[in-house]
């Protein structure tokens, strides 16, 4: 994912993450937004911070299982 002005919806975020998690161990990683989001406006950085969020819960839920 490139930092464009865009809001991505959970399921981007989530395939992002399950990339990150092939590369490094789950302890180790950390999702938190760029710094891009500085950059953007309300309508843009609250969806993104919810979608982002929401992918972290989902992705937490089934590595839990």
């Amino acid at each position: 994912m490139k930092n464009l002005s865009k809001t991505y919806d959970p399921k981007s975020f989530e395939d992002r993450i399950y990339e990150i998690l092939k590369k490094m161990d789950v302890e180790k990683v950390w999702i938190n937004p760029d710094c891009g989001l500085k950059t953007r406006g309300n309508a843009e950085t609250w969806p993104s911070l919810e979608n982002l969020v929401a992918a972290a819960k989902a992705v937490r839920a089934k590595l839990a299982k």
